[in-house]
């Protein structure tokens, strides 16, 4: 966590990361990158900036829940609307539509931010954003991403400009 310290502060939460994501691992059926959920863990259900908001496995339960499976089943349905309307406009696929992306967080604009498993072997995992119908894929691990984007060096800078 030192680098997220350096430019977020001492984390507030300070969660049990194997406890708090157990649950969304079972139901997904496979295990997430080790520095995101660390990171969530520890952080909790964040804002970044005033501009990015983290989703967290212990949410609070409701129909806009900031749980990550409810922010998904809420995708889920955008992206099928939008597929149907334009294929191309979503290159992607949720988990639960049998493809890679898990959503992670939301920017105030509109932006999703999602983890996306690698198929490709290259990486293990990877950030895919949809910046309201353009995506961007990050072949970098979220921790590497995440720093990239607080100190303003990720390219393009998408969430803090």
């Amino acid at each position: 966590m030192h680098s997220f310290e350096r430019i977020l502060g001492s984390p507030l939460v300070q969660g049990d990361a194997a406890s708090d994501w157990r649950s969304i691992e079972e139901s997904l059926a496979m295990s997430l990158p080790v520095d995101y959920k660390e990171f969530v863990s520890a952080y909790g259900l964040c804002e970044i900036g005033g501009v990015l908001d983290f989703f967290h496995p212990q949410a609070p339960p409701g129909e806009f829940s900031r749980s990550p499976l409810v922010q998904m089943e809420l995708l889920g349905s955008v992206y099928r609307h939008r597929r149907a309307k334009r294929p191309s406009s979503v290159p992607y696929r949720l988990i639960s539509e049998g493809g890679t992306l898990l959503p992670v967080a939301v920017t105030r604009s509109g932006s999703y931010v999602h983890i996306a498993k690698d198929s490709s072997g290259e990486h293990e995992w990877s950030v895919v954003i949809d910046d309201r119908h353009t995506w961007y894929e990050y072949r970098i691990a979220f921790r590497e991403f995440l720093i990239r984007a607080l100190e303003g060096t990720l390219t393009p800078p998408i969430l803090f400009p």
